[in-house]
């Protein structure tokens, strides 16, 4: 009996101490990101490119960082949008309808931005140059993105 006892304490303490030295796992990083004095400049700078495709390249770059928080993803969507209606069939990218896709992008992201209203407002110049021949030859996925957009716009 006297055994029996001996074996469970010991047991029971062996459960203990590992419990006892388990380490707790460590807590996720907090996710680093730009402050907004980093990022003005990298927007500006990659908004200033000199031909719309280097312009539509670094955008795209920028956009794809794992640094930026959201309203500065946004703010490069809605930087991106605009060059891509105001630089029409300078670039492979370059049409309303991939405007009002990245301009979909964008509202998402940050609907209380306080660029959302102009953004508004020439979304709804550009859907409005879907109905010219010229912009027919817009990517496919553009199109596609962009017919679901004015839908749920204009729904």
């Amino acid at each position: 009996m006297k055994l029996r006892s001996t074996c469970a304490a010991l047991l029971l303490a062996t459960a203990i101490a590992a419990c006892a030295t388990t380490p707790e796992p460590d807590a996720p990083p907090e996710p680093v990101t730009l402050s907004d004095e980093e990022f003005v400049p990298l927007r500006k700078a990659a908004r200033s490119e000199s031909t719309q495709p280097k312009r539509e390249a670094a955008l795209t770059a920028l956009i794809a960082r794992d640094d930026l928080t959201d309203r500065q993803r946004a703010e490069a969507y809605y930087e991106r949008g605009f060059l891509r209606g105001n630089y029409v069939r300078d670039d492979v990218w370059a049409y309303p309808q991939c405007s009002v896709v990245d301009y979909m992008k964008m509202e998402e992201l940050a609907p209380d931005h306080p660029w959302v209203p102009n953004m508004q407002k020439d979304r709804e110049y550009q859907f409005s140059r879907f109905k010219y021949d010229t912009f027919n030859t817009a990517p496919q996925e553009c199109k596609d993105a962009a017919a679901e957009a004015f839908n749920k716009v204009h729904s």
